[in-house]
Formats: C-alpha cells, sequence, structure tokens
C-alpha cells in the first residue's frame, strides 16, 4: 500500500515527463518486465525441484541407516539371548553334564541374564528321554527337590523332548514337564538343532503359558557331552545331553524395538517369506501404508527365515519434510515480482530520474534537519538530566558500570570507587528485605520502578532519592543494563517529618489540654470535628455520637444561641468580604 502511494506521488510530480513518453518506450518497458517475471518463475521451479529432489535423497539415506540400524537390533536381541545359551552350554561342559536343578536354578539367578537379554520369558533345559524310560525319569526328578513335576505329552512317538528346567519358574508353570515332541513345530526345531548341532529357532507357535495366545518362538541351542564325538547328526544325536532354550513372546521380545530410533521407523515382522497379514508376527503400529519409505529385508535366525517389513513415521516424514521448498516458491514468486516491477519500474522512471532525484533531494534535507532537531533536543534533555539528577548504569547483575558527575558529587565517593560496586555500598539500611525484593522483582521482569529509596553517603549521612530504575534491552530482549535516575529529596523528607512531629505534638496538646475544640470544616455542610475534651465537658466519650450542627445546637443555653450563630454569620460575611478583596 506504501510504494503505491508513493508511485502515485511520484507519478503526479512528474505527470509531464509521463505524457512525453514514447508509446513504443512504455510497450518495451511491459514486456520487460513480463519476461523478467517468467525468468523468475521459471528459475524459481527449477530451484524447487532441485530442493525436493536433495531433501528426498537425504531422507531415503536415513531411512536406509535407520533401517540397517533396526534389523541389526533386532539381530543383536538374537546374539544376546545365544551367547548365553552358550554361556550355559559351557557351564554344563563344566560339571559333565551334571547340572541339577537347583546348580540351574542359581547360575540363571546369579548371571542375571533375563535383564541382560530383554523380554525373554525364560531359561530352561530340555531333555530327551524315550518313552519306555519315562516313570524312570519321572521318579528322578521329584527326587531332584521337585516332587511336584509331571510330564505333559500328548504325543506317541518313542522319544520325548521334556521341558526339565525353566527359571524363573513363575509364570512358567505351564510349561514345565512339557513335552514339547508332541507337536510337530516344536519337534522339528528340536530335531534341527540336534542335527545341526547348531541355534534353531521354530516356527510360529503359541506358547503354553502365554494366556493371551500371541505369536511366539522357542529359540534352543543343543548340548553334548563334553569332547564326544559330534561330526555327523547320527554323533550328535547320540552324544546329546540336552537343549538349553528360551521361549520367546514376540510382542514382549521386541516391544521397545523402536525407542532406539525414537520411533523414527515402523517395523513389522512376518513369518517367512510371506508378507499375507496372517504371517505377520509384529508390528509397531506407528505408520501406515502410505509410507513414503519402505524397505524390506529378510534375515535367518537359527534356520528360520523371518521378514522385516520397515516404513518411516509420520515423525521421520515430518522432520525431512521439504518446508525449504514452499519458503523457497514463495521467495522466489514474491522476488519475481519485485524484480518485475523494479525492472518496469527502472525502464518507465529513466525520463523522471532527475525530478526523483530533485525530489529525494529535498525530502532527505528535511529529514536530516529533523534528525539533527531530535538530536539536539536528546542533547539537551540528556544535559539537563545530567546536570539536576543522579545518574548512574548498572550491568544485568546489578554492578555499577557508569555514574554522573553529580552522582559522585552528592554521595561523596569517587567514579572509581563506584565502578564495579553493587548498590548496596550506598545501603542506608533503612528498607526491609521485601522492599529491595519487590524493586527487584518488578526490573527484573523488564518492568520500570519508581519509588523514594534512602542512601548513606561516605561521611555517614543519609540521602534521601526519589529514584526510578529503567531496564534496558538489547536486541533480542534480554536485559543488558539498568539505568538509575535519581532526585534529591532529603530537604522534603525532612520537611516532611517535621510536619508530621509538630502534627504529632499538636496532637497531643489537644488531647492533654483543657480547652473544648471544635471546628466546622464544612459550613456548607453539616460537617463539624470536636475535640476529645469538649466531648469530656459535655459528659460524653469521645466521638460517641457524630458531630454536627443540629447537635451543637442542642447543647447551646437557649438564651445564648442566637447570639452564637450571629457571631458565627457575621465571621463567615467577614471572611467573604477579605476574599473578594484579595480577588
Amino acid at each position: 500500500m506504501i510504494w503505491r502511494e508513493r508511485l502515485q506521488a511520484i507519478k503526479a510530480r512528474c505527470l509531464p515527463l509521463d505524457m512525453a513518453l514514447a508509446e513504443a518506450h512504455r510497450h518495451i518497458s511491459l514486456v520487460s518486465g513480463i519476461s523478467v517475471l517468467f525468468l523468475g518463475l521459471f528459475l524459481t521451479v527449477m530451484g524447487c525441484m532441485w530442493i525436493k529432489m536433495d531433501a528426498d535423497q537425504e531422507a531415503a539415506l536415513y531411512f536406509d541407516r535407520y533401517a540397517d540400524k533396526m534389523q541389526a537390533g533386532v539381530a543383536q536381541r538374537f546374539t544376546r539371548v545365544l551367547g548365553n545359551f552358550q554361556a550355559l552350554r559351557a557351564y554344563f561342559h563344566a560339571d559333565q553334564g551334571a547340572v541339577g536343578r537347583d546348580a540351574f536354578r542359581i547360575w540363571v539367578a546369579s548371571r542375571h541374564h533375563l535383564d541382560d537379554v530383554g523380554a525373554i520369558r525364560g531359561i530352561g533345559f530340555i531333555q530327551r528321554t524315550g518313552r519306555a524310560d519315562l516313570a524312570a525319569f519321572i521318579e528322578a526328578e521329584r527326587l531332584d527337590a521337585a516332587p511336584g513335576f509331571t510330564v505333559h505329552s500328548t504325543g506317541h512317538e518313542a522319544d520325548l523332548f521334556v521341558i526339565k528346567y525353566i527359571e524363573p519358574l513363575a509364570g512358567n508353570e505351564a510349561a514345565w514337564g512339557y513335552d514339547i515332541g508332541a507337536e510337530a513345530i516344536r519337534r522339528e526345531a528340536a530335531e534341527r538343532a540336534v542335527r545341526s548341532g547348531r541355534e534353531a529357532l521354530s516356527g510360529r507357535i503359541t506358547l503354553v503359558q502365554d494366556g493371551q495366545k500371541r505369536p511366539g518362538f522357542l529359540y534352543l541351542l543343543p548340548v553334548f557331552k563334553w569332547a564326544s564325538k559330534v561330526d555327523t547328526p547320527e554323533d550328535r544325536s547320540r552324544n546329546l545331553i540336552g537343549l538349553v532354550y528360551s521361549p520367546i513372546v514376540v510382542q514382549e521380545f521386541l516391544a521397545d524395538i523402536g525407542d532406539a530410533l525414537d520411533k523414527q521407523l515402523d517395523l513389522s515382522v512376518y513369518d517367512g517369506d510371506d508378507l499375507a497379514h496372517d504371517q505377520q508376527l509384529f508390528g509397531l503400529g506407528l505408520s501406515n501404508d502410505q509410507a513414503r519409505f519402505e524397505s524390506i529385508k529378510r534375515m535367518e535366525v537359527g534356520g528360520h527365515s523371518l521378514t522385516l517389513l520397515m516404513r518411516s513415521t509420520p515423525e521421520f516424514e515430518q522432520r525431512f519434510h521439504a518446508q525449504a521448498v514452499w519458503w523457497f516458491a514463495l521467495i522466489g514468486c514474491l522476488l519475481s515480482m519485485a524484480l518485475s516491477v523494479t525492472v518496469w519500474l527502472l525502464l518507465v522512471g529513466r525520463a523522471r530520474a532527475e525530478s526523483l532525484a530533485q525530489t529525494m533531494t529535498a525530502d532527505l534535507s528535511q529529514a536530516k534537519q529533523r534528525a539533527e532537531l531530535a538530536l539536539r533536543d536528546n542533547t539537551t534533555l540528556l544535559d539537563t538530566l545530567n546536570r539536576f539528577n543522579l545518574m548512574s548504569v548498572a550491568d544485568a547483575r546489578g554492578f555499577i558500570i557508569e555514574v554522573n558527575d553529580a552522582f559522585c558529587l552528592v554521595t561523596g565517593y569517587s567514579r572509581a570507587e563506584l565502578i564495579g560496586q553493587g548498590h548496596k555500598v550506598l545501603n542506608s539500611g533503612k528498607h526491609t528485605d521485601a522492599f529491595w525484593a519487590e524493586m527487584w522483582q518488578s526490573i527484573a521482569q523488564g518492568e520500570p520502578w519508581s519509588g523514594d529509596v534512602c542512601d548513606r553517603t561516605r561521611d555517614g549521612s543519609l540521602l534521601w532519592l526519589k529514584t526510578t530504575i529503567v531496564p534496558l534491552k538489547d536486541a533480542q530482549g534480554r536485559i543488558e543494563k539498568y539505568l538509575s535516575i535519581r532526585t534529591d529529596i532529603t530537604s522534603a523528607k525532612r520537611n516532611e517529618h517535621e510536619l508530621q512531629d509538630m502534627a504529632e505534638r499538636y496532637q497531643l496538646a489537644i488531647d492533654g489540654g483543657s480547652d473544648g475544640l471544635w471546628d466546622w470544616r464544612d459550613v456548607r455542610a453539616d460537617k463539624m470535628w470536636w475535640s476529645p475534651q469538649l466531648y469530656r465537658m459535655l459528659g460524653y466519650g469521645p466521638d460517641e455520637f457524630p458531630a454536627g450542627r443540629d447537635v451543637f445546637a442542642h447543647f447551646l443555653h437557649p438564651d445564648h444561641h442566637a447570639a452564637v450563630f450571629e457571631a458565627i454569620e457575621s465571621a463567615l460575611k467577614k471572611e467573604r468580604s477579605e476574599e473578594r478583596r484579595v480577588g
């Protein structure tokens, strides 16, 4: 609006020159302005495309890094479980396979493995036994401090894979004594571990101890007799002691997997290579199918295939949202329009340059005169303040950094004694801590403060100052220093105290005297003041009833009533006559 009004003013001043412009020159000016506009818009579009492409490449790079980190985090959890399995297998080897129930429980508790490997349900030991030997196996376990031990099996295979130990037992009671060989998926994993001699992850199962029936796995590692031959599957089956294992509920195992990446990625885990919904084992639920970035990674854990589907979350996409594109587009369009208008104005204004320069010179001259006048006014004001006021400047911590001559003269301190000191050097001790706290609270919030302050000069004299403190802020709005302007009101304070003392003495004289006094404060209204002695002379207590004209007339003797009011009226007439004469 301002530049438009300015342009119209310039056109009005230069109207004769405008009329002299040729039609061809105006046409060239218009075409040039439009050409510059389209060129600027074209460059803006190209720049937006480049910024968008660069932002997408950066986001894709970060997404790939996060996806790799997410996959490594999942693999690491299985690796940590496997590390504990290997340590436990070494414990079995050290005891030649004779690890009792109590020893197993103590080993698990002492190593704190459940805290180390995340949310697994526990660590257990599975022993293979023949169905013909089942009764003897159960009896041996009951004698080993487990009188309630029993085997739960629904299969008919010749051998059973029975969960002999499981720690902690709390929450895993349903799995204790369970024959995993009675179920096809569990048996396949156990037999695969024995045949291969390596760790094995079962297919998708539901743990018998999980009341919520969520997807889970068994993770197993075979334990063989120490120094036995394990070259072939037959050797490994013959020399098997048992299998160390952990029951895993996938939702518990991976519940906090996204926290390490601040929920930048969503993770879904599928059983096998199929991404069908019914094959999904786990999902963080942080994104949807419209995510910008997606990565599918397959990993082998214990001979079993898992598929990780990772997608960018709204937090990730917001973080890499190419906001710069819209700002660049807006600024580019504005600059293109401004540049095109500028080119048009330059071409049209070439003929008006001299007149415009003269006008601007006159305007600048007037502005200079106004600035010089304002500078003189400010200088005069500052000189006046410096001459008749005590002025000081303190930093944000309250330490004095500048004082004027009047400050030094009145307080008796030199400038060198004051610089770097706090205003406490002048503290007279006449004000309470609450007084200073209220002052600091006001100025610390950027609000000016004004009040009467009693300071003490260098020679110990009391000095009353009418003080105004103004916080001065820097360009960021932070308080940089405090300007204090003080006026010496010591004489006024002294007079005030003297008047107060006189009033107190006058009140004492009235209260202690034997004369009864009355004062008709406003003759135009029924308002009077009676001294306490007058109330007592009349037989009443002070202020027992309100004083007034009617009450005053009531207490007058009838013979004196007319004379008293005539005297009052005469005094009033004399006072009015004196007022008219003086006026």
